[in-house]
């Protein structure tokens, strides 16, 4: 019995010892990984817009929308055409991508909350964030995960389905718009992020997505952006912008036209009478 008991503490005694060479192992690579990023950083910021949190939303904000006037002009006459052939309500329109783009970062908030990781028995965070984020399935997970979800596209389902059982009144959203957000959205993720520069996101990779959820004027406005990271340059998302809404006003009113898809798609198994 004696023997066998230390046995027992020897085997705890090894394991204990594994589990802390372990520990020091990754520490070491953890503080290797930091020093370099942080001098990759410090390399980078050269020309860089500053955010500086003690100046506060308003100063920060506006050096937001100087660096990205360009962006938000060509958005601006994006959603400008895209009214114009839909529901040629522009505040309504406005109101949509503002709305689109608040929801997007707070579902980018909950993908990084552990409840929803327990809830759905999936690490959001790993597949985009991990070892394994390059992937093929990862990235049909996420691309998935940016049109349907973050780029609100889900929204679009709820509310056709909404406003079908309550009247035209219940739309609250011009649809389209949604789906010009939801593919600048989706293909800025997967092609300007991982092709450009872009330290945001580099940093919210480096803070384990506890920063920088964007879009940035949310960072800013909520404070999620660490003191001293840079203002996010999103005037590479103009292409994206302009041939998003190219492809939308293509198959407008078309048989590919996809809000139409999801309307059929709804009532054919949920029939609504739409």
């Amino acid at each position: 019995m004696e023997k066998k008991e230390n046995q027992e503490s020897n085997e705890n005694q090894e394991n204990q010892e594994k589990t802390e060479d372990l520990n020091d192992a990754e520490q070491v690579i953890k503080e290797e990984n930091k020093t370099e990023e942080k001098k990759l950083t410090q390399e980078e910021l050269i020309g860089e817009v500053m955010y500086e949190k003690d100046k506060g939303i308003i100063y920060n904000f506006w050096q937001h929308f100087k660096l990205n006037s360009p962006f938000y002009l060509t958005l601006f006459v994006c959603i400008l055409i895209i009214d114009y052939y839909t529901v040629k309500n522009l505040l309504f329109s406005l109101f949509s991508m503002v709305l689109i783009q608040i929801w997007g970062y707070f579902t980018h908030w909950m993908s990084h909350n552990r409840y929803l990781h327990d809830a759905t028995g999936m690490d959001w965070h790993d597949i985009h964030h991990g070892p394994n984020s390059k992937d093929y399935h990862n990235i049909l997970i996420e691309t998935y995960v940016n049109i349907v979800f973050s780029g609100g596209v889900v929204i679009i389902i709820v509310n056709i389905i909404l406003s079908s059982l309550l009247g035209p009144s219940f739309q609250l959203f011009n649809y389209y718009v949604i789906l010009l957000w939801s593919f600048i959205y989706t293909t800025g993720h997967l092609i300007n992020f991982h092709f450009l520069k872009f330290l945001t996101h580099k940093n919210h990779h480096i803070s384990n997505g506890l920063t920088n959820y964007g879009p940035d004027w949310i960072d800013i406005v909520l404070k999620t952006k660490p003191n001293n990271d840079v203002i996010e340059n999103e005037n590479s998302f103009i292409i994206n912008a302009i041939l998003g809404t190219a492809i939308i006003i293509w198959y407008l009113n078309t048989k590919y036209d996809p809000v139409k898809m999801i309307k059929d798609l709804i009532n054919y198994f949920v029939p609504l009478n739409m």
